[in-house]
């Protein structure tokens, strides 16, 4: 369990694949907030959010323009989680 502010989590999920900066303090967290503070920069999140909302514009306008049943969206919703992984 982690003190966040006075507020008690429970993060022991998010050990799973180890330590990380969620789930650690002190000088840890220092260690793992300095190696992810790049990939999580502002700038990076920008860019992710608005790759993330152009794509899901496309995909829309893709299922759009192929009269979609909900058949269709099921099979694509599959193709987009392998795309994610």
């Amino acid at each position: 369990m982690v003190f966040l502010s006075g507020v008690m989590l429970r993060v022991g999920v998010l050990d799973i694949y180890g330590k990380n900066v969620v789930t650690t303090e002190g000088t840890d967290w220092r260690t793992h907030r300095k190696i992810t503070a790049r990939p999580f920069s502002e700038k990076n999140n920008q860019l992710v959010h608005e790759e993330s909302v152009r794509q899901s514009i496309q995909m829309m306008a893709d299922w759009e323009s192929k009269s979609a049943t909900p058949n269709t969206v099921v099979v694509e919703k599959y193709h987009f989680t392998l795309y994610m992984n």
